[in-house]
């Protein structure tokens, strides 16, 4: 009888193992398929990552032991290996998320992920996008764009605390910053960063980074501002996509879509459809379709 192997990832030393990983898989072009944003999101104090083996069949799940919710990511597992994750681990709540895989279970979620083309956006062919940053550039005199550097980390971390204090809970009600902080706190020397942070004088007012993925393309991580300036976001997003164009990217991988601003750079971009459903659930759920969906 085959034994389940469960190896439990450490965070400070995930990366080169979650590269590996990745690297002997399928690319799927998700948010999360990435050594970056698994570590980032998913491997803290109350989510650990696994990867779990049973023979041949290797599978990375995510479980928040307090809840005792278990997830498979990116793969529809065997009923070999569901078998023996309920015998080692309970879970009250199982389920596979982040799949690209259309499922063959009756019952299933989606949602849709989304690549941009960068040469529209950093030329600004969009009539509507190239209105909003030239008055951009009108409204915010003495805005500058520079490319990011582990020497602004303090004073990014300065800026979060402002995001905090003068977001919208409307527009953000699901963002936070304890993930950029502990990005930076993982990643800030790293140097396949590939970013870029907007000062009005000597403070941040915005900021965005991403990764480089599997397939040569660009994970966009985090995009930030802070209210109060005009078509900031159409700022930080065109300098940043020049940025990009400069060094030989061609489409980055934004996530899906949760809000109006990047419903703007839609026209030429690849959509994948994300699927997940659940394998047992003992939790009392007014929506599970939306609890299932949500896995950081």
């Amino acid at each position: 009888m085959l034994e389940l192997v469960i190896t439990k990832i450490n965070p400070d030393t995930a990366h080169p193992t979650l590269v590996e990983f990745l690297s002997n898989r399928p690319f799927v072009p998700l948010f999360f398929f990435s050594p970056y944003s698994l570590n980032t999101w998913l491997n803290n104090d109350v989510k650990s990552l696994y990867i779990l083996g049973l023979g041949d069949e290797k599978v990375l799940v995510v479980y928040r032991e307090k809840e005792d919710d278990l997830r498979i990511l990116f793969d529809t597992p065997s009923q070999k290996m569901i078998d023996a994750i309920q015998n080692h681990f309970h879970p009250k709540f199982f389920s596979v998320n982040e799949s690209a895989t259309h499922p063959e279970v009756k019952s299933f979620y989606s949602d849709t992920e989304y690549q941009i083309q960068i040469e529209p956006v950093a030329t600004l062919k969009d009539k509507r996008v190239r209105k909003k940053y030239n008055q951009a550039i009108r409204k915010n005199f003495g805005l500058r764009y520079e490319s990011y550097k582990p020497e602004h980390v303090e004073k990014l971390k300065i800026f979060l605390k402002k995001w905090n204090t003068t977001r919208s809970e409307l527009q953000n009600k699901f963002s936070k910053s304890e993930n950029d902080v502990h990005f930076l706190e993982l990643y800030k020397d790293d140097p396949k960063l590939i970013g870029g942070v907007v000062f009005n004088e000597d403070d941040i007012v915005a900021y965005r980074i991403g990764v480089e993925t599997i397939d040569g393309n660009i994970l966009a991580l985090f995009n930030k501002v802070l209210r109060g300036y005009t078509e900031l976001g159409i700022f930080l997003y065109v300098e940043g996509m020049r940025q990009l164009h400069d060094l030989g990217y061609k489409s980055s991988y934004i996530g899906p879509v949760n809000n109006d601003f990047k419903k703007q750079f839609l026209k030429d971009a690849g959509a994948t459809e994300v699927y997940s459903y659940i394998i047992h659930n003992e939790f009392q759920l007014r929506d599970e379709g939306k609890y299932l969906m949500r896995i950081f």
